[in-house]
């Protein structure tokens, strides 16, 4: 559809067209890629590092309410982790599915055309 109204307007470009297509899309997949990338950071730096120090007993992290509630937030961190991943995964093979498709599409209909 954009693709038509690009020739229409004298001036196709085709990654302009597919960025309009399919970049919202594209772009929420992103957003899923930075809360797995914020969430891979947190759970690897923060949260280990916090546990290490529990366990050891330092003085910030001593008691057991803090060592459940840091368990919790571990928990929590790993379950958005992997939803982030499939959501991610999801939106880029659905992306590149919809714009294969719409090449071959494209290429097909120039090509009965000619």
């Amino acid at each position: 559809v954009n693709w038509e109204a690009s020739v229409k307007a004298g001036q196709p470009n085709l990654r302009k067209v597919l960025w309009r297509t399919f970049g919202r899309d594209l772009m929420l997949a992103g957003i899923f890629k930075l809360l797995w990338s914020v969430c891979v950071i947190t759970g690897a730096f923060f949260f280990v590092r916090s546990l290490l120090t529990f366990v050891n007993g330092a003085a910030p992290f001593a008691g057991d309410a803090n060592g459940w509630t840091l368990t919790a937030f571990f928990f929590f961190d790993a379950w958005l982790l992997g939803i982030a991943l499939q959501r991610m995964g999801y939106g880029c093979m659905t992306v590149g599915i919809r714009v294969r498709a719409a090449l071959c599409n494209a290429v097909c209909k120039k090509c009965f055309n000619m």
